[in-house]
């Protein structure tokens, strides 16, 4: 089936930017703003945070599967960022790819 072979194709090359070798699930949070949280999550929003705004309500916060700490869970590059989450129901972990250009710094 050509369609899985190019998503398949197309997966490893995600996988080859980053500089990872381990397969898993790939999901797209690119439309998001987002930062780093402390040594172990990351919190994301469609809404862009005010500067002045320290109370401000972010949407959604996923765990680094390991924490910060742990090589090989965050792939950092240029353009565009990959962290190694956590599933929320416990049953396995997930790459998130995030557009550096939308992240919030401290």
């Amino acid at each position: 089936m050509k369609l899985l072979d190019k998503y398949l194709s197309a997966q490893e090359k995600l996988l080859q930017y980053f500089d990872c070798e381990d397969a898993k699930e790939i999901t797209d949070h690119r439309e998001f703003f987002w930062m780093i949280n402390g040594d172990d999550s990351v919190w994301f929003s469609e809404e862009k945070p005010e500067a002045e705004d320290e109370d401000f309500d972010w949407t959604y916060q996923s765990e680094i599967y390991g924490g910060r700490r742990q090589n090989g869970n965050i792939f950092q590059k240029d353009d565009f960022s990959m962290f190694l989450f956590s599933s929320d129901f416990g049953d396995g972990e997930y790459y998130a790819i995030f557009d550096n250009s939308k992240e919030i710094k401290e």
